[in-house]
């Protein structure tokens, strides 16, 4: 058994959802998103990201980082 089978993760995650994941203010969330480094997507007026967005956003500063 894998250990996604025992930690489900959400498709979608929102704004508030985003920083709270991430642990960041709104203000540095969409500075990852304007950077580039956070991919998003907006359903009507609300903005949503995936798990894996989260994790690439996650990869991507860690590898700025470590230079």
């Amino acid at each position: 058994m894998s250990h996604t089978d025992y930690f489900p993760r959400q498709l979608a995650y929102s704004i508030n959802e985003m920083m709270s994941t991430l642990g960041i203010s709104r203000g540095t969330l969409y500075d990852l998103i304007n950077d580039g480094l956070l991919r998003t997507y907006k359903i009507g007026k609300r903005r949503f990201c995936t798990h894996e967005a989260l994790l690439e956003c996650q990869h991507k500063l860690e590898s700025d980082n470590a230079a």
